[in-house]
């Protein structure tokens, strides 16, 4: 048997550490709470802001290309845990 399975601690850690290593946007926790809610509430906070839907991967999952400080980027939204599952370079999706 597993564990408990993923919390949205553990894909915020996870978003946190692909962000760092993919993107050359300085990245903080600031970051991360405007983007969960510029994709939550579907208008801009902070320096973010949502560019377009993009589309939806499963149940759970889909993904929206959000602007950061005027770099554009993907994020994976998980909404059974309303939290951002990892970000990634626009070029990696089709």
């Amino acid at each position: 048997m597993g564990g408990p399975g993923k919390t949205s601690k553990d894909l915020k850690r996870h978003a946190s550490r692909r962000a760092q290593e993919r993107l050359s946007i300085e990245y903080d926790e600031n970051i991360y709470r405007n983007a969960c809610k510029c994709i939550q509430y579907y208008k801009p906070f902070g320096s973010c802001c949502i560019v377009k839907f993009l589309k939806k991967q499963s149940l759970n999952r889909t993904l929206w290309v959000i602007s950061i400080d005027g770099v554009h980027v993907v994020a994976a939204w998980d909404k059974k845990r309303k939290a951002i599952a990892t970000f990634m370079p626009t070029e990696w999706v089709k």
